[in-house]
């Protein structure tokens, strides 16, 4: 194989495993929690990235990007919070 294939390899499989792992830990955060618990706090995830992001990687935002990110979030919260109930639950 080229040099450069297999210096990408470890990394690309490293974030693969993160990402599977991020999943089921949020399958199994969902058998535990009520949905719509779960619905408002993946929906605050874009927030809580760009506050990360802004503390420790010193990254700024533009305020169109800033505004996205809290009229998603409110949707979100909003669709979770006064959307019809789910009969199953």
């Amino acid at each position: 194989l080229k040099p450069y294939l297999m210096r990408s390899a470890p990394p690309a499989l490293h974030s693969s495993a993160k990402a599977w792992r991020r999943y089921s830990l949020e399958f199994a955060a969902l058998r535990r929690m009520s949905p719509r618990v779960f619905g408002v706090l993946i929906s605050i995830e874009p927030a809580i990235a760009a506050l990360v992001g802004l503390l420790f990687l010193r990254e700024t935002l533009e305020v169109r990007s800033l505004i996205a990110i809290a009229l998603v979030t409110v949707a979100a919260i909003g669709s979770t919070v006064f959307g019809k109930q789910d009969s199953a639950h």
